[in-house]
């Protein structure tokens, strides 16, 4: 019976609630209390409202709005509104409609935009919301209460900085829960912004606020956390269009604790990058950072207190302050590491262009003390880096490359560095370099290199580990190299250096293998014999030997000579050692054997018989290093034949010789800048102009 009781009482009490929420509905016009309402949001708000038409809504019970608009403060001028949205519910109290009163406990706002505004002088356009002196003293004059929480459900903030003059930016997809929101009182506030639906990409900001300050909103108390929660840096960008990220993707995390009192903020946390790309080129390890910072407000001078960087195993400190109010901003930073790992910090360097090749591995240790200090985007450097024992490896570097003892002077003019030597097997060459100017465009570098009786596979793997190998060549002997680079660059790539190369280089060495072009086998498709040998893709030299002269990323030579199964070749021209371009002219003297074997005298082709009986075809070598082609020289056969100047495989220069002043292949004593000036011009005038 008493279970009974109870239901029945339940029944009647529930009977009587839809029936007064039935005679409120039928009998309540809303539309009445617009005007009492609008009246109330613009006192309680300081700001103008709009309210378009109402409906009471039941279960829950709600008063629907169309059209809500807040006005902007009048101090900032701004021609849209503060707010604006096409439809807003307003949640009410029964018993108070009942008493022909509204109270209004929340407002939920769907697809509404907010425009935030911060003036010169840092002030924000939501800080006056509340501040009037029309608003009452307590209670409500108009018979409408409007207190409680306030709800935004995929909105659109607008951001306008007049300090920094920024432009406006726009936030999309953003959700914001404000509980128990009262002019003059502190709040609670969740805030939520979805960088992408895919993966749950959200940036969160909880907390509890303050009153707010009619003075700044950066001295409201605030006391919360800011969360990333796997958000890719391509998304961020939305938030900071900063040149660090648009050269920049992967994925971050991290929390963030920020409280905001006496008009100091404070922020401490960490963050984590995965999948570090810096363009385009994946660094291979994730990046770490927690922090200590402390912002002054009326400055905007942030204060790094602490902070430990993680490159993979290396670690940097930084220290110091960045004023972020100046623009670009203005950086004073203290760096630096202990025992950091170079490994982690040569990949950083090679993904930002500086340093060695893509696919070297640098293992070693590094200590350095920096400080860093102008506009970000033309820093100045003042300290030292020491790397007392560095070694590079990698796939094209199979036998490791060593510096010992590398140490860095940096000062704000230039970086330069002490004699160190660079070893790999048997072979070692000392270098130095420096770099002034170093935070302009255009920075000039200066580097030399020398060694002596340095060893082709140890010197191609020094080549190698830095970027500036050339493919396909291989074999033993000996270089002498004295070289130097002084001059502009765009870059540090090697490309970039080799254009500004000077000096001297002669080779004396046997058993060589040149990738990429058969000469035996082209000599015999011009000479028209030999026709079914095959091509096998590369040239096997007995003994190459030459001395070059080294100008501006040029190499010119007059001598070089290269005994093969067949004969001899000799060579004058250039290499351009930075886009790899070929320009020889070359005569191939085959042996009496290979002469015989071929048949003694040319069938076809452009090919001529010497005093000895041996066949001499006249070329030109062309394209790259990694893809030369020899085709025939017709300009020279032709003087050849006209003049009878057939070289021997005792002189195989013959008419290089004649033409560049050589005796027997023996360097002559005209000057180095009228050597191979005009080659063509010579033989044009040996066949009488331009006829050939």
């Amino acid at each position: 019976m008493r279970r009974h009781g109870i239901f029945i009482g339940v029944a009647v009490a529930a009977i009587a609630f839809i029936s007064a929420l039935g005679v409120i509905y039928a009998r309540f016009d809303v539309n009445q209390y617009r005007t009492r309402i609008q009246t109330e949001m613009e006192q309680r708000l300081s700001r103008k409202v709009v309210l378009g038409n109402l409906r009471l809504k039941l279960l829950p019970l709600r008063l629907h709005v169309e059209n809500l608009s807040i006005s902007e403060d009048p101090d900032f001028g701004g021609h849209l509104p503060f707010l604006k949205a096409d439809t807003v519910d307003l949640s009410v109290r029964l018993l108070p409609l009942l008493g022909n009163k509204v109270e209004i406990s929340a407002m939920d706002l769907q697809r509404a935009s907010i425009e935030m505004v911060k003036n010169t002088k840092g002030v924000w356009n939501f800080s006056s919301i509340g501040h009037s002196s029309r608003r009452t003293s307590s209670g409500s004059a108009t018979g409408v209460l409007l207190e409680g929480n306030l709800t935004l459900h995929d909105g659109q903030v607008a951001v306008t900085s007049l300090r920094t003059k920024e432009n406006r930016k726009i936030y999309d997809h953003i959700d914001v829960t404000i509980r128990d929101f009262a002019p003059g009182k502190p709040f609670s506030v969740d805030a939520v912004a979805h960088i992408s639906s895919r993966g749950g990409q959200e940036i969160s900001l909880q907390g509890t606020v303050g009153a707010l300050s009619e003075i700044a909103a950066d001295r409201t108390l605030f006391d919360g956390r800011l969360s990333l929660k796997r958000v890719a840096i391509s998304g961020l960008r939305n938030f900071f269009s900063t040149l660090v990220l648009a050269r920049t993707d992967g994925i971050v995390s991290g929390e963030t604790v920020i409280k905001t009192e006496n008009g100091k903020q404070t922020a401490v946390g960490g963050v984590k990058l995965e999948n570090v790309l810096i363009n385009g080129l994946n660094v291979g390890y994730s990046v770490t950072a927690e922090y200590k910072l402390a912002r002054d407000p009326g400055t905007d001078v942030i204060t790094i207190v602490s902070s430990t960087i993680g490159l993979g195993a290396a670690t940097v400190s930084v220290s110091g302050s960045v004023n972020v109010q100046a623009t670009p901003a203005e950086l004073d930073l203290k760096v630096g590491s202990m025992g950091a790992s170079v490994a982690e910090v040569a990949r950083l360097a090679s993904a930002l262009g500086v340093g060695f090749a893509p696919g070297t591995t640098v293992t070693g240790q590094m200590d350095g003390d920096l400080q860093v200090r102008g506009p970000s985007n033309n820093l100045s450097l003042n300290g030292k880096l020491l790397a007392p024992d560095l070694r590079i490896s990698g796939k094209d570097v199979p036998q490791p490359v060593r510096i010992a003892s590398l140490n860095l002077a940096i000062t704000p003019q230039e970086i330069r560095s002490n004699n160190f030597e660079v070893r790999s097997g048997n072979t070692t060459a000392t270098a130095h370099f420096g770099m002034a100017r170093y935070t302009s465009k255009s920075p000039i570098i200066d580097f030399a290199l020398r060694s002596t009786d340095a060893s082709l596979p140890e010197v191609l793997t020094m080549a190698r580990a830095y970027g500036a190998g050339v493919a396909g060549i291989n074999g033993a002997g000996t270089l002498n190299l004295d070289i130097h680079a002084s001059g502009p660059v765009q870059s540090m790539r090697s490309s970039e250096i080799t254009k500004l190369l000077n000096g001297t280089a002669s080779m004396n060495l046997s058993n060589v293998r040149i990738a990429g072009l058969d000469v035996e086998h082209e000599l015999a498709s011009i000479g028209g014999f030999k026709k079914s040998r095959p091509d096998r893709g590369g040239t096997d030299i007995e003994r190459l030997t030459g001395h070059f002269t080294v100008s501006h990323g040029i190499a010119q030579t007059n001598d070089m000579r290269a005994v093969l199964n067949v004969g001899n070749v000799a060579a004058a021209g250039t290499a351009n050692l930075s886009s790899h371009a070929l320009n020889f002219r070359a005569t191939a003297v085959l042996s009496k054997a290979a002469s015989l074997e071929a048949g003694g005298v040319p069938l076809v082709g452009i090919v001529l018989t010497n005093s000895h009986g041996e066949l001499v075809v006249p070329g030109i070598i062309t394209g790259t290093f990694e893809h030369p082609k020899f085709e025939p020289d017709m300009q020279q056969f032709s003087v050849m034949k006209l003049k009878g100047l057939v070289p021997t495989s005792d002189n195989p220069f013959g008419l290089l010789g004649t033409l560049l002043g050589h005796d027997n292949g023996k360097e002559s004593k005209q000057p180095e800048q009228h050597r191979l000036k005009g080659v063509g011009n010579v033989l044009d005038k040996l066949l009488g102009g331009k006829k050939k």
